[in-house]
């Protein structure tokens, strides 16, 4: 980066949620200078439902903290307000289904089991917006289902937001090559090397550019179907259909090539024909990490903790807890308080290091911010954000996002019908 100033990185979310913003700008500022005592006048309530799965959840939470951060003017003349509604593998509205029954019983389980048989239908023979077909007993039922739960949920549950600083080499400054957005989980270690290492074969394989993340800075290959844009002909073909997919979208670029490997849509990582990890050969680098505790009312401690040279099969940052998850997790929305979890693969014997078994003693941590970084600078790691792969770097540092104005982490405002207290 040229300067100081950290961008988030752009996607479709992002453009079509600032189109609408602006269109409406001119009635929010109407209205608040027709107010009587000439104040601000009451915000715009706008309500966006996320209809999808963790692509989809990541791709919108990116978009929403590009807005928090660079667009505070223009979004203090709106309320908005998310809703979840799981059509694939979500995990946060998994999480929310445990803490409210009345969203597991009418919004969770209606689209997670799977009661009705519909027709499945080829990307390529979708129906388009322009079909005048009537609408399915199944449609209207979902689209009852979606109406009332906009008009019904009126509690509030904080989808904490996090930031991932990457550096791909030194020296390390306090501008990171990548900024990359988190609402779910980082993960480093056999499964993000293995996902890297196949998507990176892919990508020479088939000499195109499917290896992309929200904002890659490495590994871009280039394909003549490709515009200036980035956009390939798929993608063309999807925004004229009216389904524009963010990357990772499960009808979007990202995702494309796992789409169709993988013998249709959903979470790649809970594909039926997912990748077989046990026969992938492993060699882990050794990583120093260094966090920042908190204690058990989430308060920060003030002395880092540090352990030098860990050889570790897996380590995860969870905001949001998945089923099978070791340790005690955390809640997404509690602020200031991420989920660290190691696997450490093997101590070492020499004294020197006898100080640093802390993460093979007790390998589940509650941190506030943490920095990881390869013992030397020329060996570098994957990970995966949110399910999606990045990389290669060399140094990574989580912590949560601030708001610059009230200096507390920046939340989606999610809408769920009874309270949520964890």
């Amino acid at each position: 980066m040229a300067s100081n100033e950290m961008l988030y990185p752009s996607n479709d979310v992002l453009a079509k949620l600032l189109a609408i913003f602006k269109n409406l700008h001119g009635v929010a500022t109407s209205s608040a200078a027709s107010h009587d005592d000439g104040g601000p006048g009451e915000p715009i309530t706008l309500r966006f439902m996320i209809a999808g799965g963790n692509n989809i959840l990541s791709g919108v939470a990116t978009a929403y903290a590009s807005l928090m951060r660079h667009c505070q003017p223009l979004l203090q003349h709106f309320e908005v307000e998310f809703f979840v509604l799981p059509y694939s593998r979500n995990h946060f509205a998994e999480w929310l289904a445990r803490q409210d029954p009345w969203y597991n019983r009418h919004i969770y389980l209606p689209l997670e089991s799977k009661l009705f048989v519909a027709p499945s239908l080829l990307p390529e023979t979708r129906s388009k917006l322009t079909s005048h077909g009537h609408l399915h007993c199944v449609g209207e039922f979902y689209r009852e289902m979606s109406e009332a739960y906009a008009r019904e949920a009126d509690q509030l549950v904080a989808l904490r937001l996090w930031e991932v600083l990457c550096w791909e080499a030194p020296p390390y400054t306090k501008t990171p090559h990548q900024l990359i957005p988190c609402c779910l989980r980082v993960e480093i270690g056999k499964f993000a090397e293995k996902r890297g290492q196949d998507q990176l074969y892919q990508s020479n394989y088939q000499n195109t550019n499917l290896y992309r993340n929200r904002a890659n800075t490495s590994y871009q290959q280039q394909n003549q179907n490709v515009d200036d844009d980035g956009y390939d002909a798929y993608d063309a073909e999807v925004y004229e259909n009216g389904g524009v997919g963010v990357d990772g979208d499960e009808y979007g670029s990202g995702d494309y090539l796992l789409h169709h490997q993988n013998g249709g849509g959903g979470d790649y990582k809970y594909n039926d024909m997912d990748m077989d990890i046990d026969t992938f050969d492993y060699q882990p680098v050794a990583l120093d990490i260094d966090w920042q505790p908190v204690d058990m009312l989430g308060r920060a401690h003030i002395q880092n903790i540090e352990q030098k040279s860990q050889y570790l099969d897996t380590l995860s940052l969870s905001s949001v807890p998945r089923y099978g998850d070791e340790g005690f997790p955390a809640s997404p929305d509690k602020a200031g308080v991420i989920h660290l979890y190691c696997k450490v693969r093997d101590s070492h014997k020499k004294k020197k290091y006898q100080e640093y078994a802390l993460l093979k003693n007790e390998p589940s941590q509650h941190v506030r911010s943490c920095v990881i970084s390869s013992d030397s600078p020329a060996e570098k790691f994957f990970i995966l954000v949110d399910d999606q792969i990045y990389g290669k770097f060399s140094k990574i540092k989580v912590q949560p996002i601030i708001d610059p104005i009230t200096k507390d982490q920046v939340f989606m405002p999610i809408r769920t019908f009874f309270p949520v207290n964890v």
